[in-house]
């Protein structure tokens, strides 16, 4: 039976280690990728989204590095990612794995048409069986997209608007049938009706292919139109963890609430937008106890001193507050 679950990451602690001291950007992450759906990590600027992802493809920027735990791929056989080397690793990256960057736009060779871009790529992965087969698999590619092959394959990126650049760079990360893409920021810079536009593209292409998708974005409207999971992260940590109904229909973590209750919305009034208090924690000296608590309106002197971990609320529902009980119950300060 195949495994649910697409990607596991367990009990990962990454750290940037310095000459002087270590900065710790993710703590004891533990998280189940749902094959198929579309997953969200989302949270505020710093909140460690990009750094734990660029775990899954060894791609931390230096000197950062995994010091506890690993990331398992659950591809035909299990893989410990930090053991791929080489040649491995570098068929991994883009034929099981592949990564949409934010602002990605600005990744495409301007010396080069779109076309020898796609070639180049495939050609090195040995996925060119032959020109025509190829030019098929291109007509397929940007008819998912939306783009006209025939123009913009012999277009150069500056000949192309930003909406169009991201769509390519969506077509690029299909190219060679990978089982997750890593969408970051996708729609960074572009314009409301475009974002609107590229989100449909990829639900619809979720929908088709069961291509899995793995969404980081600090736009909570976003995460309800599109994820079918939703992973709320702070300070390097998960908060909360659930289903997209039931994490906006129930909101248990202060953090979460927070996030919801501060985004604009068309069925309510201006004044009940409420920001959340305060910024993000410095990763150089982060708070002991619960990373939220200096910004949390129900913090106790527990919240203070003592980190609350990741209990079970119900079957894809998972949270990290002193709020609730660790044996799944509410705790009477809720």
């Amino acid at each position: 039976m195949e495994n649910e679950n697409i990607v596991t990451f367990d009990n990962v602690t990454i750290d940037y280690v310095m000459k002087k001291y270590n900065l710790r950007a993710v703590t004891d992450f533990t998280l189940n990728i749902r094959r198929g759906g579309i997953t969200a990590f989302v949270g505020e600027s710093g909140s460690g989204k990009t750094t734990a992802v660029s775990a899954l493809l060894q791609a931390i920027s230096s000197p950062g590095k995994i010091t506890q735990g690993k990331v398992v791929f659950h591809g035909d056989e299990d893989v410990d990612v930090s053991e791929l080397k080489g040649e491995e690793l570098r068929r991994f990256r883009w034929e099981q794995v592949s990564m949409v960057f934010q602002a990605s736009q600005s990744t495409l060779n301007p010396l080069m048409t779109i076309y020898d871009q796609f070639y180049e790529t495939a050609f090195y992965h040995g996925a060119v069986a032959s020109k025509e087969a190829f030019a098929e698999r291109l007509d397929e590619l940007f008819d998912m997209v939306k783009l006209d092959a025939r123009r913009v394959l012999k277009a150069y990126p500056h000949q192309m608007s930003g909406g169009m650049k991201q769509r390519v760079m969506i077509a690029f990360a299909l190219l060679l049938r990978p089982s997750l893409v890593i969408l970051d920021e996708p729609t960074t810079a572009l314009d409301v009706i475009t974002q609107k536009y590229i989100f449909n593209q990829l639900i619809e292409i979720n929908r088709k292919l069961n291509t899995t998708f793995l969404l980081l974005t600090h736009d909570i409207g976003i995460v309800a139109k599109a994820a079918d999971y939703v992973a709320v992260m702070y300070a390097g940590s998960i908060m909360e963890y659930a289903d997209v109904y039931t994490l906006f229909g129930e909101k248990l973590h202060p953090y979460t609430r927070g996030l919801i209750n501060s985004t604009p919305s068309l069925i309510r009034d201006a004044g009940e937008i409420k920001p959340i208090p305060g910024a993000p924690p410095d990763i150089r000296s982060l708070p002991e106890g619960c990373p939220f608590h200096p910004r949390c309106e129900f913090c106790t002197e527990r919240c203070k001193t003592q980190k609350p971990k990741l209990i079970r609320r119900g079957e894809h529902h998972w949270i990290a507050c002193h709020l609730y009980g660790q044996d799944g119950g509410e705790h009477e300060n809720s």
